[in-house]
């Protein structure tokens, strides 16, 4: 007989009392069963069947699950030791010599011992009360995993079916789940780490991570706390009373008070017994153990935290990010590989570039006097700048506040506060579409002339933070004095869902609220319903001065790990956001608001720079977003509780870019903006929009404007044009002289009458004067000024 494949051995022989004895208990079930009524045992046999089936389809559905949703493997690559390794972050200066920059360790005391540093009782007591079949498992213990599984469908609690090796996955990736899916996927991990390692690195790992209160993790930091000596040293009866706390340490850790310290002495004896039952030790070596006074040294085993930069904080989240969404790491096993994995993280931080930022945020004069003022929530004002470098997009630098820094992990403004933008929204969310798509305006193509009304749309809506001049005005003035009601104009003829992908899709505004921020109060003027951060709006503004090209920020280059693996390679995400004609436009733009505009006080003049203001109708953010062909910068300035802003003179955010980034292109040659061939540079009228002439330039009204090829205007301004003097006005006597002299000439057109003619002496004849001769004037006479027109002079456009 075969059984599924395999050949089974000859049954052995029954013999005749063995038959008797069968037989008799045949006959018991055989009449117990029919005294049951017919009704009932047909229920208890449709119970049974349902009963079997549904096992039968929850074991099929458990199993078909687990392989096809569960994911066995982790690496564990620096299971052995790595755990007790610093990490440290590098970055270049400015000779281009990678330095360490910094070391990271979190809270934990953590100090890496081998197994042949561990006493063995203090192995075997861990074993014995914690997993007493851990040598004779495959990593889980089904005899345990079952009475926890019967225990948990009671509603009890599971503790006590997971082994040394589920408990070791517990302590590296933190989670402590109670879900089924969390429990399936621990076993199968489980089964797969015994595959890949044996039951002494196992052991060492899991006495090396496991969490014994006090701060402590690991045995050796734990006997140092508690005993005051080295693990190696520990006695018996210490051993087990270090084993004690790992129950539960808010109940067992002896510091806490005489009662948790009676409860560790209590179970202490437990596992004292437990090893004499599996033979470890014996009745006299527990009982010497027993009566042995513990002595305590009560030292803490909270180490020193060591403070890590904005910079590094926000380089460690994407570290954290990339090894969860590429190694298949849990956040919590990520982020303890992080700071104590050994690694080796290279930072994309340029180190001069930072301590120019640094140095800046810790001097209050780099902002303006009035605003040091507090609000009602006691704070004074904060400010958050990040620096990318334009040819890799990655962040040069980045500061989350102002001052010295006093906590880790706290808030970093520049990365998690999201705030209003203001007018920095009209050249991403408005312009750069319209140019990009074509958007038309009174039938042509948008351009830096091109003439928009400056009026309201609806009512009183929008208004400008000047007057409204409902006159026409370019594109180009438009941008420079940030006028709203040019802006809305022009983002309605693009249309605000439009604008609104283009944000999101485009320009990585992920901060975008569905249908909330689609309108043109958002993509126009940045009235948001979230806000955004100064990283985001960094980004967006540098695919300008990148020919249209964004690149998602990151902070570092490679991770590689203690044994000198490269665990991540960053490579840098871009796409193509607008054309390269596009964003020259809208450098060009920038450059003339950033130097004739709302931002010219950004100006330091060693290099071109563009750049643009943005304050909210509450006045409660500040922000400034401007670039040169080298880095771009954004910087973001208010209170941490909206609070209206009251200041004296430039712009904080303005103030602060303009010191910072003077400062860092020092050195750096003069160099403009690229030019893409397909657009052409023509002077145009500011006011008309039209060909520049010599009146405009003479009335100050000409700029430069680009434009695609073709699209220019062909027609010189026909608002400033050359004045004609007018004819003087004649006199009435004048125009009675003239009418008297036509009709004293002779009319040629008769002929003469012929008639004798009589004789009479010769007469001379008189000569008249000629009244259409002007009267010679004499040397020394007055003369009389020509009139003059006396019109009004045309006068500057008001700024808004």
């Amino acid at each position: 007989m075969r059984l599924f494949g395999k050949k089974q051995k000859a049954p052995r022989p029954i013999s005749d009392e063995e038959k008797q004895i069968t037989k008799k208990n045949r006959k018991k079930v055989s009449y117990f069963w029919k005294r049951i009524p017919t009704p009932i045992r047909k229920a208890l046999i449709a119970f049974i069947v349902i009963i079997g089936l549904t096992g039968l389809f929850s074991v099929a559905a458990f199993g078909w699950y687990t392989l096809e949703y569960v994911d066995p493997t982790m690496d564990l690559g620096n299971i052995d030791s790595s755990l007790d390794y610093t990490s440290v972050v590098y970055a270049t200066n400015a000779s281009g010599k990678v330095v360490e920059i910094e070391q990271l360790h979190k809270d934990e005391n953590r100090i890496w011992v081998g197994l042949d540093e561990i006493p063995d009782n203090l192995q075997w007591a861990f074993i014995a009360i914690e997993d007493r079949r851990f040598y004779q498992h495959d990593g889980v213990d089904w005899i345990r995993t079952g009475g926890a599984i019967i225990n948990m469908v009671k509603g009890g609690s599971t503790y006590g079916g997971s082994t040394i090796t589920q408990q070791l996955i517990k302590n590296l990736t933190g989670d402590n789940d109670v879900k089924v899916s969390r429990k399936v996927q621990e076993i199968r991990r489980a089964l797969y780490l015994e595959k890949e390692y044996n039951k002494s690195q196992i052991l060492e790992a899991y006495l090396n991570t496991i969490y014994l209160s006090q701060g402590c993790n690991g045995v050796q930091t734990a006997a140092r706390v508690y005993f005051g000596k080295d693990v190696k040293d520990l006695t018996l009866a210490e051993c087990a009373s270090l084993a004690a706390i790992t129950n539960l340490p808010s109940k067992y850790d002896p510091y806490i008070s005489d009662t948790t310290r009676d409860n560790n002495k209590e179970r202490q004896e437990i596992i004292l017994n437990e090893m004499v039952k599996i033979g470890k030790i014996t009745e006299e070596e527990a009982k010497k153990a027993k009566e042995q006074k513990l002595v305590f040294k009560n030292a803490s085993g909270k180490s020193e935290q060591s403070r890590q930069s904005y910079f590094v904080e926000a380089m460690i989240d994407q570290v954290i990010e990339d090894l969860v969404e590429q190694k298949g790491y849990s956040y919590s096993y990520a982020s303890r590989m992080v700071y104590s994995g050994g690694l080796s993280i290279y930072s994309t931080q340029e180190i001069d570039t930072q301590a120019i930022l640094d140095e800046a945020y810790k001097n209050t004069s780099t902002f303006t006097y009035y605003e040091l003022a507090k609000n009602s929530k006691d704070e004074t004002p904060q400010s958050a700048m990040v620096i990318l470098n334009n040819k890799t997009g990655a962040v040069a630098a980045l500061t989350g506040g102002r001052g010295e820094k006093t906590i880790n992990r706290g808030l970093n403004r520049a990365t998690m506060s999201y705030r209003q933008p203001g007018s920095c929204m009209k050249p991403i969310g408005t312009y750069a579409p319209a140019f990009e798509y074509n958007v038309k305006i009174n039938g042509s193509p948008i351009s830096p002339g091109t003439m928009v009304m400056d009026a309201s749309v609806t009512g009183n809506w929008p208004v400008n933070y000047d007057v409204i001049t409902n006159k026409p005005m370019s594109v180009q003035t438009a941008i420079a004095h940030s006028t709203n009601t040019v802006a809305v104009r022009v983002n309605m003829a693009l249309g605000a869902s439009r604008a609104f992908k283009f944000l999101r899709e485009n320009l990585g505004i992920t901060s975008m609220v569905d249908e909330k921020d689609e309108n043109s109060a958002v993509t126009a003027l940045g009235g948001m319903t979230k806000g955004i951060t100064t990283l985001e709006i960094a980004a967006a503004y540098e695919t300008f001065p990148n020919g249209g090209t964004y690149i998602r920020p990151y902070y570092y280059t490679k991770v590689v790990d203690s044994n000198g693996k490269v665990l991540l390679n960053k490579t840098p995400e871009s796409h193509t956001a607008m054309s390269s004609s596009t964003a020259a436009m809208i450098n060009m733009l920038l450059q003339y608001a950033a130097t004739s505009g709302t931002g010219s006080p950004a100006n330091f003049g060693t290099t071109a720079i563009a750049g643009k203001t943005g304050t909210t109708s509450d006045s409660k953010d500040r922000y400034f977003v401007g670039y040169t062909a080298y880095y771009t910068a954004a910087v973001w300035y208010g209170y941490d509780y909206p609070t209206r802003i009251n200041y004296s003179g430039t712009n904080p955010a303005v103030s602060a870019w303009r010191k910072v980034m003077s400062q860092i292109h020092q050195g750096y040659s003069y160099k403009s903006f690229d030019v893409p061939s397909n657009l052409i540079s023509v002077q145009i009228c500011s006011e008309s929009g039209m060909l520049a002439t010599e009146e405009c330039v003479k009335a100050e009204k000409a700029i430069s404007g680009q434009f695609i090829a073709g699209s220019q205007p062909t027609q010189p301004c026909t608002v400033h044009v050359p004045e004609v003097p007018e004819e003087p006005e004649q006199t009435e006597q004048e125009n009675k002289e003239k009418t008297e002299k036509t009709e004293k000439k002779p009319d040629k057109t008769k002929p003469a009458e012929q008639t004798k003619p009589e004789t009479k002496p010769e007469e001379k004849p008189i000569e008249e004067p000629n009244v259409d001769d002007p009267e010679p004037v004499t040397p020394g006479d007055p003369v009389e000024p020509t009139p003059e027109d006396n019109g009004e002079t045309e006068g500057e456009q008001p700024s808004p």
